[in-house]
């Protein structure tokens, strides 16, 4: 397990100077097909281009811009999730000073599955796809299972709006704090979280979370492991 901000890593500048990434978590700490999460910050127009075998998710969380890919255009903005299939070039163009976001990248063996685009805002669903554990979480669903491609369990944003039971799941699971503060109990260890804070709980790991005020809003992704059913 591990707790990371983004406020504590050095930024590395690439050499075209159009844009920046802070690395909070690799590879090697995961078991899942995770490769690694950071956060990137776009300062100019500039293009990505994703291996064979990559996923990407982005989450905005400043500033708006534009994505260029497959000859369409999306304008995007906070709250936005912009999903990239495998093997996909694609051009961001921030329309701001600067477009600040959370970006994950997944290995995949089978990115035929799923070949398109995907731009969805959590402001778009009108009431929670799930109530969960005894009324605690409000779960808005980004993305459903049959739409992602393996590994992919799920990508939600959700909303604890009272301590949530003990609980634990088969994937490695990723919490990111948007709003509010808490503490999140991981396996007896007390971590006090707040916006910005990256959580990473490995699988089958009990854990619950505690918001300190009405509500503590997070985005939360899973990522089955090779071979192994997820919940």
């Amino acid at each position: 397990m591990a707790i990371r901000n983004a406020e504590w890593i050095v930024p590395v500048s690439k050499a075209d100077g159009t844009w920046e990434e802070r690395t909070l978590m690799q590879k090697d700490e995961f078991l899942s097909p995770t490769e690694t999460v950071s956060e990137i910050k776009v300062v100019k127009k500039c293009e990505f281009v994703e291996l064979p075998t990559t996923l990407r998710f982005w989450f905005v969380l400043e500033g708006k811009g534009t994505v260029f890919a497959c000859d369409n255009e999306w304008e995007i903005q906070p709250r936005d999730m912009i999903f990239f299939p495998a093997n996909t070039s694609y051009t961001v163009a921030p329309r701001d000073k600067s477009l600040r976001m959370l970006c994950f990248a997944v290995r995949t063996d089978e990115p035929s599955t799923k070949t398109s685009i995907a731009v969805k805002n959590v402001s778009t669903i009108t009431k929670p796809d799930a109530v969960g554990h005894a009324g605690t979480v409000m779960g808005f669903e980004l993305l459903s299972q049959n739409e992602l491609p393996p590994p992919m369990q799920f990508v939600l944003e959700f909303v604890a709006i009272a301590p949530i039971e003990p609980h634990s799941h088969p994937t490695d699971e990723f919490f990111f704090v948007l709003e509010g503060t808490g503490i999140h109990w991981l396996d007896k260890k007390m971590l006090k979280v707040r916006p910005g804070d990256l959580i990473h709980i490995p699988p089958r790991l009990t854990h619950t979370l505690v918001p300190d005020g009405e509500s503590c809003r997070c985005i939360c992704v899973a990522v089955k492991l090779p071979g192994s059913p997820a919940d």
